[in-house]
C-alpha cells in the first residue's frame, strides 16, 4: 500500500473524527515512570538501579509466560494494585525496543494493541519451568545489559496465521470463511490505514503479527521494524529494502509469480473481486499501489456485494 496523503483537509478532520474514541491511559499507579525508557536513558552512569529491580516482581503475580523470540520474551501478568491482567514484553534495551515504544505510545486506535506504559531494569525476567508460573523468579546477572518492560493489552494466544492453520485444516474455501476473512482483512487495513495517518510505516505486518483482542477485534502488533514515511516519493524503494519477513515483503522484493501477478486459476475464477483487489496492490512501483483509504472502500464495497448476494441467495422463490 502506497504512503497516505497528510495535507491538512476534510479528510484529516473525517480520520481524526473516527479516531475520537481512541483513549490513551497512564500508569496511575506511579505516573514518573510513564515513557522512562523514551524520555530518559542515563542508566549507563553507573549509578544503583535498585529502585526498579524488583518492580515486576513487586507490582504484578500470577506470571505465566506466553512465548519468545527474537525480540524476547511476554508474560501474562495481573498487576495486582487493578486487579487488571496485561502483557508485559521484556527485552534488552536496543534502538529497535526503543523505536517500537515511541510508535507504540503514539497509537491509539481499536486495530492496534494498546500500549500503557515501560520502564527500565537492569535485569531480566526467567520463569523457573519447573514450578508454576506463579512462583517464578527474577534472575540478575551484573553482566547482562539493560532490559526494557513494556506493559500492553493482553490479547488471545491466537495469531492470524494460526487462525488461517485452523481453517485450512478445518474446511476448504467457503462463504462463511470468505466472509470472516473479508471482515479481518477490513480490520487490518483500518489499523494500516491509521499508522499511515500517523505518518508511519510498520514494514512487518504478516499473520504471526496479527493477533485478537479479548473483545475477538483484529490486533496489530510487534512494531520493532516501524519507520516513518520519507517527505518524498524518491526514497520509497529504499526505505523497505531487505526489511521485514521475505515471504511479506513489499512487491519488488518478493517471488516473482507474485511480482507478475500470477495466481491460482481456481482462486481467480472463484475469487475474482478479491483477486482484483490484491493484484492492484503488488504492482512494483509503490506510487502505482492503492492507499489504504482506497482499499479500505474497495473492502467495503466487496462486503457490501457479498451480503446482497447472501441475502438474494436465502429469499424463498415467490
Amino acid at each position: 500500500m502506497s504512503r497516505e496523503s497528510t495535507e491538512p483537509s476534510t479528510q484529516n478532520m473525517e480520520t481524526a473524527e473516527n479516531y475520537s474514541d481512541s483513549v490513551m491511559f497512564m500508569d496511575i499507579s506511579n505516573p514518573d515512570m510513564d515513557q522512562v525508557a523514551v524520555k530518559n536513558n542515563s542508566m549507563g552512569n553507573g549509578e544503583s538501579n535498585t529502585s526498579t529491580q524488583s518492580r515486576f516482581i513487586l507490582e504484578f503475580d500470577s506470571i505465566m509466560h506466553l512465548g519468545n523470540g527474537g525480540f524476547g520474551s511476554v508474560f501474562k501478568a495481573r498487576e495486582k494494585r487493578v486487579d487488571t491482567y496485561y502483557a508485559v514484553k521484556v527485552v534488552q534495551f536496543t534502538g529497535k525496543a526503543l523505536r517500537e515504544v515511541k510508535a507504540l505510545s503514539d497509537l491509539h486506535h481499536r486495530n492496534i494493541v494498546q500500549y500503557f506504559n515501560c520502564w527500565e531494569q537492569d535485569s531480566d525476567y526467567q520463569d523457573d519451568s519447573s514450578v508454576e508460573s506463579s512462583t517464578s523468579s527474577e534472575s540478575v546477572s551484573h553482566s547482562s545489559p539493560m532490559y526494557l518492560y513494556i506493559k500492553m493489552e493482553l490479547c488471545d494466544t491466537r495469531t492470524l496465521e494460526s487462525w488461517i492453520m485452523e481453517r485450512n485444516v478445518e474446511h476448504q474455501q467457503d462463504s462463511e470463511r470468505r466472509e470472516e476473512s473479508l471482515n479481518i482483512a477490513q480490520q487490518i487495513v483500518s489499523g494500516v490505514k491509521y499508522i499511515h495517518f500517523k505518518k508511519l510505516i510498520h514494514r512487518d505486518l504478516k499473520p504471526s503479527n496479527i493477533m485478537f483482542g479479548q473483545n475477538k477485534k483484529v490486533k496489530i502488533v510487534d512494531f520493532g521494524l516501524v519507520t516513518t514515511e520519507a517527505d518524498d516519493n524518491d526514497n520509497l524503494m529504499e526505505r523497505t529494502n531487505k526489511t521485514g519477513t521475505i515471504s511479506y515483503m513489499a512487491p519488488e522484493q518478493i517471488f516473482m509469480d507474485a511480482r507478475r501477478k500470477k495466481f491460482p486459476t481456481q482462486f481467480t475464477s472463484e475469487f475474482f473481486q478479491e483477486d482484483h483487489i490484491i493484484k492492484s496492490m503488488l504492482h512494483e512501483k509503490p506510487g502505482d499501489r492503492p492507499e489504504a483509504t482506497d482499499l479500505k472502500t474497495e473492502l467495503k464495497n466487496l462486503s457490501r456485494i457479498l451480503s446482497a448476494q447472501k441475502a438474494t441467495a436465502s429469499c424463498p422463490l415467490a
